[in-house]
């Protein structure tokens, strides 16, 4: 596993309200892109019960940070990424203070966003 996925595997466990979102957000995802096929309904309910593990998560939150951008937003918590004046990335969170960041590369930023949403959603009751 990658140090990358490692982190956001360690972000998911301490984040129990955020994991079970997140989970819940992904299987429904998948379920819904089944609804184009014609899948059997036991094999719909086979793939819930079977879920998607932390660690397939870590994985693909890690390729592509922006993906949690939905499941946040669902959640009110709104990320925007954007370029700064000096061409470097840094977010903001809607209504939310958030610590001073930026990179060049875009994908950093919204690890870093997504870190900080998760420290939000956690928090939200």
């Amino acid at each position: 596993m990658k140090e990358i996925e490692l982190e956001i595997l360690n972000l998911l466990e301490s984040h129990p309200k955020c994991l079970t979102i997140i989970t819940n957000h992904f299987m429904k995802v998948m379920i819904d892109s089944f609804d184009n096929e014609e899948v059997p309904e036991e094999f719909k309910k086979s793939m819930m019960e079977l879920g998607i593990s932390k660690e397939r998560l870590a994985m693909i939150i890690s390729g592509a940070p922006r993906c949690l951008f939905t499941p946040f937003d669902e959640q009110e918590i709104y990320i925007e990424v954007y370029r700064t004046t000096g061409k470097k990335f840094t977010y903001r969170i809607e209504d939310y203070e958030t610590p001073n960041f930026s990179s060049e590369k875009r994908i950093d930023c919204e690890l870093e966003a997504i870190k900080s949403a998760f420290e939000i959603l956690e928090d939200k009751s």
